[in-house]
């Protein structure tokens, strides 16, 4: 497939922002197969969302040449209290959404458990250095990632404001070029690009 048409497959609906155009055809201009992920919280059912917006996205994705992988975020889902916080619970979802995408004809994904990717030193290294070179200013604004608007953030518990910094250090972990995630995940993408390697 020539360097047009995987611009053009890549960008078609339903994909809403490209960052920058320039920045897109660079990287499949240098790289082969570059890599795309999307991270999903196993939390019940499949919806059309989930489903198939995102897995239609997947399908561009890989026809253009990208290989793909899906983060099973248990342990986000775990953090946002999702399916009462039972981790048991959300890993059977997480092998529910599998099985979901399988049956809606999406082949060729890697599949990676949030859990076994915090298993590794350097996903806490990767963290730790996010941290470092960040607010908790610019952390509350990523929030919105999990479903909170709030004025106040008294009542909040720590481990919501660490969701944002796992995300980070999710897109650097998994070694990824194209996040391709909601627009509700927009400021915790353009953290980890701004604070990420150039």
């Amino acid at each position: 497939m020539d360097l047009e048409s995987k611009i053009e497959l890549i960008s078609k609906v339903p994909t809403e922002e490209i960052i920058t155009k320039e920045d897109l055809r660079q990287l499949l201009e240098t790289k082969d197969h570059p890599i795309a992920y999307n991270g999903f919280e196993p939390s019940g059912l499949m919806h059309l969302g989930t489903g198939l917006i995102s897995g239609l996205k997947m399908k561009d994705l890989i026809q253009a040449g990208v290989h793909y992988k899906v983060l099973l975020a248990d342990w986000h889902a775990f953090l946002n209290k999702k399916l009462e916080g039972n981790i048991e619970k959300i890993k059977l979802a997480a092998e529910y959404l599998k099985r979901g995408w399988s049956a809606l004809g999406i082949e060729g994904v890697e599949y990676i458990y949030a859990s076994k990717l915090i298993e590794k030193t350097d996903y806490w290294e990767i963290l730790m250095k996010i941290s470092t070179n960040t607010t908790f200013k610019r952390i509350r604004r990523c929030l919105p990632i999990m479903g909170r608007v709030t004025d106040t953030y008294d009542g909040l518990q720590i481990a919501l404001f660490l969701y944002p910094l796992m995300q980070c250090a999710d897109i650097f972990a998994l070694e990824v070029d194209i996040t391709q995630l909601g627009l509700d995940q927009r400021n915790a993408n353009m953290l980890a690009r701004e604070i990420g390697p150039g």
